[in-house]
């Protein structure tokens, strides 16, 4: 999986978590949006459960953006 791959699916999704969750910040794992968070520590949180608990596997890129 790419990092552009994260950049393209975000890209896709951006006006529609613009218009619905302002000021958040989105965690994009390739074509899959993992979640929104009010603050970019929590969605950076969730990445590292996610590395943690073995649903991604170590070194897969992601994306983080408001």
């Amino acid at each position: 999986m790419l990092a552009s791959e994260s950049a393209r699916t975000f890209e896709a999704m951006k006006d529609e978590l613009i218009r619905s969750f302002p000021g958040q910040f989105a965690l994009v794992c390739g074509a899959r949006l993992v979640g929104v968070y009010s603050k970019v520590d929590e969605a950076m949180g969730a990445a590292a459960r996610l590395f943690d608990d073995d649903s991604l596997q170590q070194g897969t890129p992601i994306l983080i953006s408001e």
